[in-house]
């Protein structure tokens, strides 16, 4: 689900004693072109990458490719939103999430004058929750942009977009 996933994946995996090949039988689907890239320093190709890159573009995916019944494991932060396992399993997968990384903010954080800043990109539900942590006032200037639905839709819960 992220390039930080795929890191510590095989991170975790290496610890164990074991490499890439602990894979070898396994279909990987990749949510998107940095997932991808990650994957490729392993020496592994994804199965599978849908073109809207975000849960809701894995879910489509595989909706299409008619993946039932199959046994799904999810490496992911402690923060990640549920929509994806909830989904898979309604779909009748038995689903494994496993926590792999905490998604934290540093002890130092650098503030910049967003004065100075036009448009905020955002790219995950924890970026929008972490920027609203440090700007509390945010300015109403500034444009925004987000990748995926999940993000769109925390970007409302914390009053960043307007419905």
């Amino acid at each position: 689900t992220s390039r930080f996933a795929v890191y510590y994946f095989f991170k975790r995996l290496k610890e164990l004693g074991k490499d890439t090949r602990y894979v070898s039988r396994c279909r990987i689907i990749s949510i998107g072109k940095s997932t991808t890239e990650k994957l490729s320093e392993y020496g592994i190709s994804p199965d599978l990458q849908p073109r809207n890159e975000s849960s809701n573009g894995i879910l489509n995916l595989i909706k299409s490719e008619k993946i039932r019944k199959r046994k799904i494991l999810i490496p992911r932060s402690e923060i990640a939103v549920n929509t994806l396992p909830i989904k898979l399993k309604e779909a009748g997968n038995d689903i494994t999430t496993v926590t792999i990384y905490r998604n934290v903010l540093p002890e130092r954080i650098n503030k910049i004058d967003l004065s100075e800043v036009d448009t905020v990109v955002f790219t995950s539900p924890s970026c929008v929750r972490n920027f609203s942590k440090i700007y509390n006032k945010i300015p109403g200037h500034l444009k925004y942009i987000s990748r995926g639905c999940e993000t769109e839709n925390e970007m409302l819960i914390s009053g960043i977009m307007n419905s």
